[in-house]
C-alpha cells in the first residue's frame, strides 16, 4: 500500500514535481488556504512548500491549528520557506543571498554524499532569518556572506552557531525547517547540481519514509558533449549554429540589428528561474556579435547575416559615432547610457570585426567611419602610443587632448593590445604607413608593460587577450622579438590548461588576491581552482590562435585553435530553456563540468551571458577556423 503524502503549495515546483514520481508514495495537494476543511488524519507526512512566492508563506490563523495537530502527533514534517511554523518558530523579513552562499555543516553526516565545510550555491536567493532559539537544533545548512573559497570551507563553531544565518536544521526530531526558497531547486540552476539532488533527496526520503531518487526530473542544463568519434568540423558548424540560434530565441537582437541589440543576461537567476536581462546597448558587444554574423556570411554566404553584421555596424557608425568637428570627432560612445564615455578596448573591439569582415570579404564598408574612429583614438594617446583604459568627455576639451598627446600615458590600459591590432589590420587593408607607425610605435611602449604592469600581479586574461595582437605586431614587422613574444606567451598559457581543454584562471607572479565584493572582480580565489573564465580568459583564444596560424603559417596555432574549440563545443550549454541554450556563462568549473563559482561580481557573476565578450567573439573565431584553408591566402 502507498503511503499518502500531504503536500501544501499554491503551485507547480521541482520538488513536488520529484514526489509526483516515487512510486512507493501517493501525493495529494492542498493549497495552504483552507487547509483546516481538509481532513488531515490519512496522512502520514506534511511537506509545506512555500518557496513558490515572493515572500514566505504563513497560513491563516484558522488553518494553522490544523497542521500544528498534526505536528503534536508526532507525523514528519518539513516546512520549506514559511513565516512562522511550529510551537515557537517565527521569522523575519526576506533577506537576499546575492552575495552569500549556503554551507553545509552538519558535523555527523546526516547527507550521504555531503561533507561538513561544503558550499552550496543557490543563486540569488533569499531566506528569512531564525529569530528564536531552539534548545535542541540540529543544524544542516547555514549561510555566509562573502565566503572566500572555491567550494570547501570550515567554518568555526562561532560561525555556525548563531541563530540568525541557520538556513536548514532539524527543529524537533519531526519538523525540518528551510527558511530559503528550495522548491525549485533545478530550474535555478543550484550547485553543485549533484550535491543539491543529494541533500533533497535526504529531507524527502527523511518526511516520508521512502527512498527518493531525483533523477526522474533531468537538470535544467546540461554540458560536456564534445564526442571524440564525431567528426570535429561537423561539431563545430553545430555548436556555432546553436549559439547563432540562441541571439533569435532569446530576443537578443532589436529588429534584426537596427536598433542595436542587447548585452545578454546578468549571473541572478531568482528562486523561480528567471533571470535579470542586461538592457544596455554596447559598442563592444555589436562589433563582436556583428563580427560573429560576418564570418558566417563568409563561410556560409547567409544572406541574413550579412545584413545583420551591416545592420549592426552600421548602428554603431551611424548614432553612437561623434560626427561634429571637434575635440570629440570619431568617438564611438561606450554605450546608450554612457554617452560622453569611450572605451579603448572596447572601441578597438568594435573596430576589429569590422576590419575583419572587410579583410576577408574584400569590401571597404564604413572604412571612413573606422579611420576617424582610429584617429580619435590616436589622438587620445600618449605619445608613448599608449592610452588610459577609459576616457570621458566631461573631462576632456581641446586642451587636455593636446596634454594628454604630448607626454607619455600616465595610465596605460595594459589589456589594450586590440587597439594596435585594430591599426595593424587597418594599415594591411590601406596601406596607409600613419597606422603601422602609430601600432608598432603604442605595441612596441606596449610591451615594456607586459604582461606585469608596473611589477602587479597578471593572471591569464592578460595573456589570453595578446595572442591575436601580438600575431598582428609580428605579422606587420617580422620581427624575431616579436614572434618570440608571441611564442613566450603561448608556452606561459599551456603550463594552466586543464586536461579538458580549458585555460584555468591562474595568478602568475604573486598571491591571488581576495575576490573583490560587489565590484568587478575574477572568479579565482586560489591557483588550482578548476576555474575556467568565458568572459575573460578563453573568450579570446578561438580568434586569437587563428590570427596566429594566418599570420605565422604555423600549424601549431591552427592545432591550439582546433583543441580550444573542442573546448567550447565540449562546455556549451544544452537546455529545453531558449534563454541559456547554446550559450557560454561566464565560469565553468572543469571537474564539476558546471556553472559553479564565486558570485561576488556586481554583474558578470559564473552565469552572466554576454552576447559580445563570449558569445559573438568565440563563434567569430571557430567561424574563422572552419574558414582556414581559404583565408590563410590572404596572408
Amino acid at each position: 500500500m502507498k503511503k499518502q503524502i500531504a503536500v501544501v503549495a499554491e503551485k507547480e515546483n521541482d520538488i513536488l514535481n520529484i514526489l509526483k514520481q516515487v512510486p512507493e508514495i501517493e501525493v495529494t495537494v492542498f493549497h495552504p488556504d483552507g487547509l483546516a476543511s481538509h481532513d488531515l488524519s490519512p496522512y502520514e507526512a506534511f511537506i509545506l512548500l512555500g518557496g513558490t512566492r515572493e515572500t514566505a508563506c504563513l497560513f491563516n490563523c484558522a488553518d494553522r491549528p490544523a497542521i500544528e495537530a498534526e505536528i503534536a502527533k508526532g507525523k514528519r514534517v518539513f516546512a520549506e520557506f514559511y513565516g512562522s511554523i511550529g510551537p515557537y518558530q517565527y521569522f523575519l523579513d526576506n533577506q537576499s543571498t546575492r552575495y552569500s552562499r549556503m554551507i553545509y555543516v552538519n558535523p555527523d553526516n546526516m547527507v550521504d554524499g555531503l561533507d561538513f565545510g561544503d558550499i552550496l550555491e543557490e543563486q540569488c536567493n533569499v531566506y528569512t532569518p531564525k529569530h528564536a532559539p531552539t534548545k535542541n537544533r540540529k543544524s544542516i545548512l547555514i549561510t555566509q556572506k562573502h565566503i572566500c573559497a572555491h567550494d570547501h570551507v570550515l567554518p568555526t563553531q562561532e560561525e555556525i552557531q548563531p541563530e540568525n544565518v541557520q538556513t536548514l536544521w532539524l527543529e524537533q526530531d519531526n519538523l525540518m525547517i528551510c527558511t530559503f526558497r528550495m522548491c525549485n531547486f533545478i530550474r535555478a540552476c543550484f550547485a553543485p547540481k549533484k550535491k543539491w539532488r543529494k541533500l533533497v533527496e535526504f529531507i524527502l526520503s527523511w518526511v516520508t519514509g521512502v527512498t527518493v531518487d531525483s533523477s526522474s526530473i533531468p537538470d535544467y542544463y546540461t554540458q560536456g558533449h564534445y564526442q571524440e568519434t564525431e567528426p570535429f568540423e561537423l561539431q563545430a558548424e553545430h555548436t556555432v549554429s546553436r549559439a547563432m540560434k540562441w541571439f533569435d530565441e532569446a530576443g537578443i537582437l532589436l529588429e534584426e540589428g537596427k536598433r542595436g541589440m542587447q548585452e545578454g543576461f546578468g549571473t541572478e537567476i531568482y528562486p523561480d528561474g528567471t533571470r535579470r536581462r542586461t538592457f544596455n546597448i554596447r559598442d563592444d558587444c555589436m562589433g563582436e556579435v556583428g563580427m560573429m554574423y560576418a564570418m558566417d556570411y563568409v563561410k556560409n554566404r547567409t544572406e541574413r547575416s550579412k545584413q545583420i553584421a551591416g545592420n549592426l555596424f552600421s548602428y554603431c557608425y551611424d548614432y553612437m559615432q561623434c560626427k561634429e568637428k571637434g575635440p570629440f570627432h570619431g568617438m564611438v560612445g561606450w554605450t546608450d547610457s554612457a554617452w560622453g564615455v569611450c572605451y579603448t578596448h572596447d572601441t578597438a573591439r568594435l573596430i576589429v570585426g569590422e576590419l575583419l569582415q572587410n579583410l576577408y570579404l574584400g569590401t571597404d564598408t564604413h572604412m571612413q567611419e573606422i579611420q576617424d574612429a582610429l584617429d580619435y583614438l590616436i589622438r587620445t594617446s600618449g605619445s608613448d602610443g599608449l592610452r588610459a583604459r577609459r576616457l570621458d568627455n566631461v573631462n576632456l576639451d581641446e586642451e587636455k587632448i593636446r596634454q594628454i598627446h604630448s607626454s607619455p600615458c600616465d595610465d596605460p590600459e595594459p589589456g589594450d593590445a586590440y587597439f594596435f591590432m585594430a591599426l595593424l589590420i587597418f594599415y594591411k587593408i590601406t596601406g596607409l604607413e600613419r597606422y603601422r607607425e602609430a601600432g608598432v610605435r603604442g605595441f612596441e611602449s606596449f610591451l615594456k608593460i607586459y604582461p606585469s604592469y608596473k611589477g602587479n600581479i597578471y593572471t591569464t586574461s592578460r595573456l589570453t587577450g595578446t595572442v591575436g595582437p601580438l600575431a598582428w605586431l609580428y605579422y606587420t614587422t617580422k620581427d624575431p622579438r616579436h614572434k618570440k613574444v608571441l611564442y613566450d606567451t603561448v608556452n606561459e598559457l599551456k603550463t594552466v590548461r586543464h586536461s579538458k581543454g580549458g585555460y584555468l584562471e591562474w595568478v602568475f607572479n604573486g598571491e591571488v588576491p581576495k575576490p573583490n565584493v560587489g565590484d568587478e572582480g575574477s572568479m579565482l580565489v586560489e591557483n588550482g581552482n578548476p576555474i575556467v573564465d568565458n568572459l575573460y580568459v578563453v573568450n579570446w583564444l578561438p580568434l586569437g590562435f587563428i590570427q596566429a596560424y594566418f599570420c605565422t603559417g604555423d600549424p601549431y596555432f591552427y592545432d591550439l585553435w582546433k583543441d580550444i574549440t573542442k573546448y567550447f563545443i565540449h562546455m556549451q550549454i544544452y537546455s529545453h530553456d531558449p534563454l541559456i541554450d547554446g550559450t557560454w556563462p561566464r565560469s565553468s568549473d572543469m571537474e564539476k563540468t558546471e556553472v559553479y563559482a564565486i558570485p561576488n561580481d556586481i554583474g558578470w557573476g559564473p552565469w552572466s551571458i554576454e552576447s559580445g565578450w563570449t558569445m559573438g567573439p568565440v563563434c567569430a573565431g571557430i567561424l574563422i577556423g572552419l574558414c582556414a584553408e581559404k583565408l590563410k591566402s590572404l596572408f
